[in-house]
């Protein structure tokens, strides 16, 4: 099997699930400096609903990586971002939402999807975590 390496942040690549087979990642800094991503950034912006006010994941948002185990039978799904955030306010919102579930780890704030429809119907993230 091959392994092809990019310049990922390193402490996002240390929250990676053990059993990931596939990683994708942007740097958003960059990728909506270029004028595909300016592109984008209008079309996303023109049909965008509206933002709750706390986060914007094109702007606060440095760079994304999601990781994914690649098991049908099974599927995980893991995001994990960095950039500014107000970790505060998003735990909150989360806090208010049925399916989600807000949990500390290790001093880390988790927000973890308790739908459990959503996980068995296709690769959903399954929790997002608040660094310190």
């Amino acid at each position: 099997m091959g392994v092809a390496a990019f310049a990922a942040d390193p402490a996002l690549l240390n929250l990676v699930m053990p059993n990931a087979k596939v990683l994708a990642g942007i740097n958003v800094t960059n990728a909506i400096a270029s004028p595909f991503g300016k592109f984008i950034r209008g079309r996303i912006a023109a049909n965008r609903r509206p933002s709750p006010g706390f986060f914007d994941p094109l702007s606060d948002a440095t760079e994304y990586l999601l990781a994914i185990n690649a098991d049908p039978s099974s599927p995980e799904l893991l995001v994990l971002a960095s950039g500014t955030f107000s970790p505060a306010q998003i735990a909150a919102t989360a806090a208010n939402r049925a399916d989600l579930e807000v949990q500390t780890y290790d001093g880390d704030t988790l927000i973890v999807n308790t739908n459990p429809q959503a996980k068995g119907c296709a690769p959903s993230p399954s929790s997002a975590s608040l660094s310190r």
